[in-house]
């Protein structure tokens, strides 16, 4: 009983998802670019990646991305 009970709770973590938003901060103002439903790592990799597409390559780019 307790094995499945213990079982029940991980499960629950690990298919627990919460809504993160990734926010584009410049000089110019801050933008939510995305919101998306996972994990924090998840969605921590797709913001980087969103920085990475659009902003990685620009000279003297000011921008950050972060989840919120």
């Amino acid at each position: 009983m307790k094995k499945l009970i213990f079982a029940i709770t991980i499960l629950t973590f690990v298919a627990c998802k919460k809504e993160y938003t990734c926010q584009c901060t410049n000089p110019g103002g801050t933008k939510d670019v995305f919101t998306v439903k996972d994990s924090k790592s998840n969605a921590k990799s797709k913001c980087d990646k969103y920085y990475q597409d659009n902003f990685a390559n620009v000279p003297l780019n000011e921008t950050i991305c972060n989840i919120k």
